[in-house]
């Protein structure tokens, strides 16, 4: 009942978010778009996830730190390749990673960037993270 709740109330904030836009003309949304490198940083974010394997170990790192290994026998690849990708999502900001002793646990990084990522990524898949319900 509460999600019920929660993707009403949803549908209703963003029915609102669009009428407020509704009412701009062009050239008042022209004068205030973002810089084209902006966009850039928004598309390459969006590339990283039009993977559907890095999707999988973003999915995986959002709920939880692992090293390369337990990745890939998560996702059924090689250590080589998810390493692969691992280092394109930690150069995108993405993921980060910490050493400990010879392993290398990645989780998915800090800041507003990967927050607004993992919060996408759950909505996409309509599931609540377990760590949120506690």
């Amino acid at each position: 009942m509460r999600k019920r709740c929660e993707r009403e109330a949803s549908a209703i904030d963003i029915e609102n978010e669009h009428a407020r836009h509704r009412t701009a003309t062009i050239e008042e949304l022209a004068e205030n778009m973002p810089k084209e490198d902006s966009f850039g940083q928004v598309a390459s974010v969006f590339q990283q996830i039009s993977d559907c394997t890095r999707l999988r170990i973003l999915w995986l790192l959002c709920h939880t730190t692992a090293s390369v290994g337990a990745i890939a026998r998560a996702v059924g690849m090689s250590d080589s390749a998810v390493s692969h990708h691992l280092r394109v999502l930690r150069a995108d900001g993405l993921v980060s990673a910490k050493r400990s002793g010879k392993e290398v646990y990645y989780t998915l990084a800090e800041g507003e960037k990967a927050r607004l990522l993992h919060r996408t990524i759950d909505a996409m898949f309509e599931i609540e993270c377990p760590s949120e319900e506690d």
